[in-house]
């Protein structure tokens, strides 16, 4: 386990954030409380809660903000600025006709 206090708050914000959102997913989606669902509807609740914190974690996450670039321009005949141009593969030449 990993005693990285960054990561240790990051698990801790995650943990109450799944659990209020599932609380709070049971009232609206099926107008229930959370431990009165039945298997289907707790593993439906259970889904969406964990599909909206895997949406804050990655916003919440240093990675995120390290990821971040300018925006630059990338189509045909430019190149990723972080990426070397690829050699494109060659085609096979067509058949030539008899005659």
């Amino acid at each position: 386990m990993d005693d990285n206090y960054a990561t240790n708050l990051i698990r801790s914000v995650s943990a109450q954030l799944y659990m209020q959102n599932v609380m709070q997913l049971s009232q609206e989606m099926l107008g229930k409380s959370y431990s009165s669902l039945s298997q289907p509807e707790r593993s439906l609740v259970d889904r969406a809660a964990y599909d909206l914190l895997a949406h804050f974690y990655s916003v919440l996450t240093p990675e995120f903000f390290v990821g971040q670039q300018t925006a630059a321009s990338v189509g045909f005949g430019t190149t990723h600025p972080d990426r070397p141009a690829q050699p494109q593969p060659s085609q096979p030449d067509a058949p030539k006709a008899p005659g």
